[in-house]
């Protein structure tokens, strides 16, 4: 048989009681000890196929019959015939599980019933001081009248009211209030939110252009240019160039020439000294690796005299110190 296996993630109390009921169930269905037995061993193997430890097992074996057990005794379980019967005997009197669920519904039911008793009398209480109140009902003499919301019908309250004046002038229905109304809709809260601003204020403002400024001083039509270039589109230009035109970008020019000369003239001068100083710094680099060569040169050439004058004395070549030569003399 399968019960819950000991590696679920069921909370701890699951496993013990699983086998608290197992052992209870057998004592209750057991009239003799070997019959109990039975069932133990039956119970046993069947928690351990389960994956129950057998430690686990036994402690909880020794809470279940603690009581039955003597303290001297060696076996976790009980092994005489009147220890079985007194257990028994005190275990059959308690409810079981099915027991204890039907008694908590009819306490469940008990406690409807009496819910209801009190729910009633609040509601009799009630109605009776409503009652007692007879307040006057301002929608009594009121008619209501609602429609789906639609762009379109803005101006249907109006028109109901209009037709309903006209239809009922001089009867009794003229007494009753008429209130004409829409039913919430998405179609409301799409058009009372607003989502965006309004259009005006979403059109594109035009940059000022530094040609439309210079061309504010023009007057007449050009006589030599028949077309102006102005953001990438041909427009005909009514407009003359005049000396006050001519001015003002003379001026242009000159304010931005002057602007070319005064940050152009300091960069090229310390470009210029750069170029200066790193040159020096080269040429210092260069004489002196110039100074080092001839000063290996007329070295090399010392050495070569002195092999020459000693090429036929071989002892006296203690005297070259460059090894280079002495190997060439050797040779």
């Amino acid at each position: 048989p399968c019960v819950v296996p000991f590696i679920s993630d069921h909370p701890r109390h699951v496993f013990s009681n699983i086998i608290q009921a197992a052992l209870l169930r057998a004592v209750r269905y057991s009239s003799t000890l070997d019959i109990f037995e039975k069932e133990r061993r039956a119970i046993r193997l069947m928690l351990l196929y389960n994956g129950y430890p057998s430690t686990y097992i036994d402690i909880h074996f020794g809470k279940f019959f603690g009581n039955a057990i003597s303290q001297s005794s060696m076996i976790p379980f009980i092994d005489n015939e009147n220890q079985f019967l007194i257990m028994r005997s005190r275990l059959l009197p308690r409810p079981s599980v099915k027991e204890r669920e039907t008694q908590h519904r009819i306490a469940a039911v008990r406690l409807n019933e009496e819910t209801k008793v009190t729910n009633d009398k609040e509601k009799r209480t009630t109605i009776t001081t409503m009652q007692k109140q007879n307040k006057a009902n301002k929608f009594a003499n009121t008619l209501f009248l609602h429609y789906t919301h639609e762009k379109r019908l803005h101006r249907m309250k109006r028109e109901i009211h209009k037709i309903f004046s006209e239809t009922f002038q001089g009867t009794l229905a003229m007494d009753l209030r008429l209130i004409v109304g829409h039913r919430n809709h998405r179609n409301t809260g799409h058009e009372l939110v607003q989502k965006r601003p309004p259009p005006t204020m979403l059109k594109p403002i035009p940059l000022p252009n530094r040609l439309n400024m210079s061309l504010n001083f023009y007057e007449g039509p050009f006589p030599s240019v028949d077309q102006v270039y102005h953001n990438e589109r041909i427009i005909p230009s009514p407009l003359t160039i005049t000396d006050k035109t001519c001015e003002y970008i003379l001026s242009d020019v000159v304010r931005q020439s002057k602007m070319l000369l005064g940050f152009g003239i300091p960069i090229i001068t310390i470009l210029l000294c750069l170029m200066l100083i790193i040159r020096s710094i080269c040429s210092k680099y260069y004489w002196k690796k110039d100074e080092q060569q001839t000063e290996n040169l007329q070295q090399d050439s010392k050495d070569l005299k002195q092999v020459i004058i000693h090429q036929d004395e071989p002892e006296d070549l203690s005297v070259v110190i460059n090894p280079k030569m002495k190997l060439l003399a050797t040779i």
